[in-house]
């Protein structure tokens, strides 16, 4: 069991948003070919003899584990923002509502942030963007109603 309550509901909202991100994921997957059709383009001038076809069965082990390691990457963030909303309720004072708000606001831009700045596909951009979005969601209501169930401040 979480030793906070603060962690728990990282965990909660980061297990959603990484359902969301594997959906994300799964629904915009490439095939093996076009993966191995890219790679060839872009091997580096030394590798162009390198059998591609031979790395097939582990593309497609990797290609069907891509949305599972999302969820399970989503929920360890989660657990990490959750802690992070902890250190800005408590320590810096805000409201829990308020403090879960500004680390889902954070974890957007660590998501996103590189993605715009580097220019990855709008795919990408636009998968990183619903996970943070979702977290941020999901934290907030959790936060409302642990400030609703404890009449006022929401944890101990």
């Amino acid at each position: 069991m979480a030793e906070s309550f603060y962690v728990r509901n990282g965990l909660i909202a980061g297990f959603i948003a990484g359902v969301v991100t594997a959906i994300i994921t799964y629904a915009t997957l490439p095939s093996v070919d076009e993966v191995i059709e890219a790679a060839s383009r872009y091997l580096p001038e030394g590798m162009r003899g390198v059998d591609l076809e031979a790395l097939r069965p582990v593309l497609s082990l990797a290609l069907k584990l891509s949305g599972l390691i999302g969820l399970v990457v989503a929920t360890l963030l989660g657990a990490i923002f959750g802690w992070i909303q902890e250190v800005i309720d408590k320590r810096i004072g805000y409201r829990p509502v308020v403090s879960a708000l500004l680390a889902g606001l954070i974890l957007i831009a660590l998501l996103a942030g590189p993605n715009i700045a580097l220019g990855a596909s709008e795919v990408k951009t636009m998968s990183s963007m619903a996970t943070g979005i979702t977290y941020t969601i999901v934290l907030t209501a959790l936060a409302i109603k642990g400030k609703n169930r404890l009449g006022g401040s929401n944890w101990q």
